[in-house]
């Protein structure tokens, strides 16, 4: 499971994606917004290609990612190391920051990441998140085994409020809301699901085999494309949005 994990996230192809969203350029700038002036050492865990960490100015920035090929793209101090074990001394670093990268993880990686990120007792947390996914929405299918999994390995969904279980040692400063879009229609997806048709990337994995994504079938992604048109269009006339980020900044208590 983690080799697969590390083969898709070694893709440069995924980060380029990313640095290439504009809603994705929206939330780094949303974070570096909500980074706190007496934040003066800063550790980015789950950096990427540093699409928020090479912006970042203060005096001493880290950033680590699991995979090794997004690195080579930063221009901070860098670290290949798992969440799950972090190589960082405690309270060396004023803040913590960590975004999109919770909900890649597992139930027994994402309990663990959280016990790794309170022994560094920071004085601070920047925390983001997708808000109130819909994980079927981007569902792949493996072309190999033919296992239904997250097309950018998405494996939970969180609420408004999911922080204050699991930090309960800090308390909430700010909480912002970024990157709104209008949402995509569910009920269409599951129905274009039941014709076979699932979501589709030149560098989508299967989370279980490694498998590339099953290509779509052209004239049911041609069909459901235009009834997915049809229902942007009256949203957007109607003004409906969602955000698709939460972004929080939590101060250690005292």
């Amino acid at each position: 499971m983690k080799k697969i994990e590390l083969r898709y996230y070694n893709q440069i192809g995924v980060w380029d994606k990313q640095e290439a969203n504009p809603l994705e350029v929206e939330r780094a700038e949303t974070i570096l917004e909500l980074i706190p002036n007496d934040a003066n050492s800063i550790l980015d865990v789950g950096c990427g290609k540093g699409i928020v960490t090479n912006y970042i100015q203060k005096p001493f920035v880290v950033g680590i990612d699991f995979a090794r090929t997004p690195l080579n793209y930063l221009s901070k101090n860098a670290i290949q190391a798992s969440i799950e074990s972090l190589p960082i001394k405690n309270m060396k670093f004023d803040l913590v920051l960590s975004t999109e990268v919770f909900e890649h993880l597992d139930d027994s990686s994402f309990q663990q990441a959280i016990k790794e990120i309170k022994k560094l007792k920071a004085n601070y947390l920047l925390i983001g998140t997708p808000y109130l996914e819909d994980l079927d929405i981007d569902l792949s299918k493996c072309s190999l085994c033919k296992n239904k999994f997250h097309i950018s390995h998405h494996y939970r969904s969180f609420n408004a409020k999911w922080f204050a279980k699991e930090f309960p040692e800090y308390e909430l400063r700010r909480d912002e809301y970024s990157a709104y879009h209008i949402p995509t229609n569910s009920k269409l997806v599951k129905l274009m699901h039941k014709f076979g048709a699932y979501s589709y990337s030149e560098f989508a994995r299967c989370d279980k085999c490694g498998g590339e994504a099953l290509y779509p079938p052209r004239i049911t992604m041609h069909a459901f494309g235009a009834l997915m048109l049809i229902d942007r269009f009256i949203k957007q006339i109607c003004g409906i949005m969602k955000p698709y980020n939460n972004i929080i900044l939590l101060k250690r208590k005292s």
